[in-house]
């Protein structure tokens, strides 16, 4: 990405208004990393988003059972790609209308394993828990707020 097609993500991004989430796509940014999509991949996550952008929300993923992703990876396995590249949160939309089985289990599973193994540190499971749950704490402050307490 070249600096000016940052631009708008720069001022998204340090607006008063704090941004919590992103969603990151599947797309290919070559520039970045020639091997793995946006939503797989720590060059774009930790490095430009995190790193780059300054952005301190929660990161989730585009939905996994996408054929840009399911078409070369099990969803065990893109789950512990996009975890260990800086997401937060992995959508898979369980497309139930397909003859494939019901992934949470094997979602679950391949995180436990890549745990066990050391292919996924705990301290980076622990940050995405700490970025959930402030944004839970802040969806829940927002919903209780009244009209006249939001300025």
């Amino acid at each position: 990405h070249t600096d000016h097609e940052l631009e708008p993500y720069r001022k998204l991004l340090t607006a008063s208004v704090p941004i919590p989430a992103v969603m990151v796509a599947h797309l290919m940014h070559t520039e970045h990393d020639p091997r793995h999509p946006a939503s797989l991949s720590n060059r774009v996550i930790d490095g430009l988003l995190r790193g780059q952008l300054r952005f301190g929300g929660v990161v989730v993923t585009d939905s996994i059972d996408m054929a840009a992703i399911s078409d070369l990876y099990s969803a065990g396995r893109a789950t512990v790609l996009a975890l260990h590249a800086g997401a937060d949160l992995v959508v898979n939309g369980f497309n139930l209308g397909s003859d494939r089985e019901h992934p949470a289990r094997a979602m679950s599973d391949a995180m436990h394993a890549a745990i066990d193994s050391g292919e996924l540190s705990i301290a980076r499971v622990r940050e995405s828990i700490a970025r959930l749950a402030r944004w839970r704490g802040a969806t829940k402050r927002a919903a209780h707020a009244t009209p006249g307490s939001c300025g």
